[in-house]
């Protein structure tokens, strides 16, 4: 596997007259070994471990009132999505029923005699 990098193209196209670029080998210089022991975090080169959260709920009963009224606002949430559904197919059925049916099929006079 080659990889193209910018001071190999560079090097490539000087030694070549400027005429293409030829892949060149590269080898990272971190090392790729796996560690004898495998472990559920990951291995990556100057990571320090685990985040700390940027902000902290300082009062948790607070927190957990939040919570709980959060939990309130979902079922409120709810039932106005149904309710707004239910108005919706209403508002659809009437537009239909009175506007796009006698549209559509106009009722027939008989002809006067």
């Amino acid at each position: 596997m080659t990889i193209r990098t910018m001071v190999s193209d560079l090097a490539s196209l000087t030694t070549s007259g400027g005429i293409g670029v030829t892949p060149q080998a590269f080898s990272p210089s971190f090392e790729t070994e796996t560690p004898a022991e495998e472990s559920s975090s990951f291995v990556v080169p100057g990571y320090s471990g685990p985040e700390k959260a940027i902000f902290e709920p300082k009062n948790i009963p607070l927190a957990r009132e939040i919570e709980a009224e959060s939990g309130k606002s979902q079922t409120v949430k709810l039932i106005f999505m149904i309710g707004g559904g239910i108005v919706l197919i209403a508002l659809f059925w009437l537009l239909g029923y009175y506007v796009i049916f006698p549209w559509l099929f106009p009722l027939k006079m008989p002809p006067v005699q």
